[in-house]
């Protein structure tokens, strides 16, 4: 996997799960296969999201805690999709003081996926290809266009 620079392992496999619920993998890639993930990972360690990291780094573990109460004792990635939601739902309504953690995991799960592959998800922009949209050239590239004459 890839190196962690947030998360632990246990984390990570909380975080990877949750993710993939988001936006799950059905006839499109979902978020471990987009890489969203690891961005996520990456994207927390920067100082701009320090509030929002300790923000998930405290409920992470808190989501398989719960998980372990209500399933059977499985960890948040053990459990079936439905149990992962009926546990999810807690935190969207904004259970055990985590109003910030399901918005956090949301919007960082859509730029893992839709946003530009250089920061480290959507990946082979596939993300893109999802929502159908296609990255122009760069702008350099194109400059020359601009001064052709297209007749009307």
């Amino acid at each position: 996997g890839p190196t962690l620079v947030t998360f632990t392992a246990a984390t990570y496999a909380t975080l990877s799960a949750i993710c993939e619920r988001i936006l799950p993998r059905d006839s499109d890639p979902g978020a471990i296969d987009l890489g969203v993930p690891a961005y996520v990972d990456r994207a927390l360690a920067t100082p701009e999201l320090a509030s929002a990291r300790e923000v998930v780094l405290r409920v992470l573990p808190l989501v398989d805690r719960e998980t372990r109460a209500r399933h059977g004792g499985k960890a948040f990635h053990e459990a079936t999709a439905e149990e992962q939601d009926d546990v999810l739902r807690l935190w969207e309504r904004g259970h055990d003081g985590g109003q910030r953690f399901f918005p956090i995991m949301l919007s960082l799960s859509l730029e893992g996926a839709f946003g530009d592959p250089k920061y480290g998800g959507n990946a082979g922009g596939r993300g893109f290809q999802m929502v159908g949209y296609t990255p122009g050239p760069p702008l350099h590239e194109t400059s020359m266009d601009a001064h052709v004459h297209v007749p009307r």
